[in-house]
């Protein structure tokens, strides 16, 4: 008798731990197909990205929007970024890519606006402002900018049918206003900063077929008049 209450009693415990585990069992299961579909069916959205080949050939829903206006200091002129925003359908979900591709300026006392380039293509990946170096380091005078080097990603040098940071890059440069705009060096590997300004003149750094470079650039003339490899050690 002692025997079938033991055996009951281990019975039923077992059953309640395989109960237990079931139920968690389907907890489990449940969270992950609420985290694949949520995975599956919402939009993810990325930047510095252009779509030149979606995957499956799907659509590409395209679209600039001007993105809002701010003042560059010490000129009476604002700029706004002119984004490329691209849409398209990825598995069960969807995938928003937007990248600025251009910037707009206005100037308020010739009451007109004008582009920083002709043409949008690629992305424009960074921007760079140039102040003017405060000589007296007492003064309160404002420093103003003089110029803007701009990083730009024209092409998919790589073949992945993305335009994106890992491509090769071009450095162009253009007035505080967005006058003047000129490309300065092209199929960079990457860019690695700007020096300060001394005689109008800037130093850029970068690397170019896995060479660091610098080159030193005159502002006026917008020209490069150096460039410095660095040896390789042997």
């Amino acid at each position: 008798m002692k025997f079938n209450v033991f055996f009951r009693f281990v019975w039923s415990l077992n059953a309640l731990i395989i109960l237990a585990a079931g139920s968690l069992s389907l907890a489990l299961l449940a969270l992950s197909a609420y985290s694949l579909i949520r995975q599956y069916t919402s939009q993810t959205q990325v930047s510095n990205v252009v779509v030149s080949e979606p995957p499956q050939n799907n659509a590409v829903s395209t679209k600039s929007l001007i993105g809002n206006f701010s003042k560059i200091e010490g000129i009476e002129i604002v700029k706004a970024p002119i984004y490329l925003s691209q849409e398209f359908q990825y598995r069960y979900g969807s995938k928003e890519a937007s990248s600025i591709q251009n910037y707009i300026f206005y100037d308020s006392v010739q009451k007109s606006f004008s582009l920083l380039r002709s043409t949008n293509q690629g992305l424009i990946l960074s921007t760079i402002p140039l102040p003017e170096i405060d000589r007296n380091p007492d003064s309160n005078a404002k420093v103003l900018p003089i110029a803007d080097l701009y990083v730009i990603i024209e092409n998919d040098t790589n073949n992945d049918q993305r335009i994106t940071e890992i491509d090769q890059k071009s450095l162009a440069i253009a007035d505080a206003s967005g006058k003047r705009f000129k490309m300065l060096l092209a199929n960079m590997d990457d860019f690695k900063g700007a020096s300060g300004i001394k005689d109008n003149r800037v130093s850029v750094f970068y690397t170019l077929a896995n060479q660091l470079k610098v080159s030193e650039v005159d502002l006026r003339s917008q020209e490069i008049i150096s460039t410095t490899t660095m040896e390789a050690k042997r």
